[in-house]
């Protein structure tokens, strides 16, 4: 479990999201409140959180938020922001989240990965702006582009994955890992240095002091299943040789 001062240190950075979150236009929509994490963990790495109600139905079914949410009709309208109530439901929006990542059926590649290796795992996503279809969400951030809105969530992002101080991070989909790759690589920016291993698929990155090995992998979902076999190896076995515990 994390310290008290790391506690501390993440419910600040939830501060500083619903304030910008008070602040945009660009979502009616909930940010996504990160559960208390285990550092040194296997983090993944995505772009942004989904708003998927059928999943979400069933991810909360027999939970306390059942009630809440009992049909696909009543999803968006309980993911609404709600400004003056937000900071009294954050325990509530961390609990929902610690659900998805348990029952949720798009972390299953996530728990097998890291029970493969034998670690504990966390997930972080570079925006925590809720969009199903990544096209509408990276049209968005393109027309955007100085928008101090999408720099703020960057920044967050930063500070989380420096206070998560993760083992190993692999990252999920090819976008996301377009995106790190130019911020981290093109523009040398976030006071960040991304270098090359003698695998093509594996960076070690310097972050604040850290040094954590960044395995970049692709989206499963159209992908034959001997194919996502042979990638999760993959990943397994980088994970394992860039963290020593082969």
């Amino acid at each position: 479990m994390p310290s008290q001062a790391t506690s501390a240190a993440l419910e600040a950075i939830h501060h500083r999201l619903i304030d910008s979150w008070k602040r945009q236009a660009h979502t009616s929509l909930v940010p996504m409140i990160y559960p208390d994490f285990k550092p040194g963990s296997l983090l993944f790495i995505g772009i942004n959180p989904s708003l998927g109600e059928r999943d979400i139905v069933n991810v909360l079914k027999g939970t306390e938020f059942e009630s809440f949410v009992p049909n696909r009709e009543s999803v968006r309208p309980y993911f609404t922001f709600q400004p003056e109530l937000i900071h009294g439901q954050v325990a509530d929006w961390q609990a929902i989240q610690a659900y998805h990542r348990q029952r949720l059926r798009y972390f299953q590649r996530h728990r097998e990965l890291a029970a493969a290796v034998g670690m504990p795992w966390e997930q972080l996503d570079l925006f925590q702006l809720r969009e199903s279809a990544q096209v509408n969400l990276v049209t968005l951030l393109q027309e955007n582009r100085t928008d101090e809105f999408f720099t703020e969530q960057l920044t967050l992002f930063y500070d989380l994955l420096a206070l998560m101080a993760p083992r190993a991070i692999v990252v999920v989909n090819g976008k996301t890992g377009e995106l790190l790759k130019k911020r981290w690589l093109i523009d040398q920016a976030d006071e960040s240095i991304l270098s090359p291993t003698p695998q093509a698929d594996v960076f070690q990155l310097t972050l604040r002091g850290q040094q954590i090995p960044v395995i970049f992998s692709v989206h499963l979902q159209y992908k034959p299943v001997a194919e996502r076999m042979r990638i999760n190896q993959h990943v397994v076995e980088q994970v394992k040789r860039y963290t020593s515990l082969t």
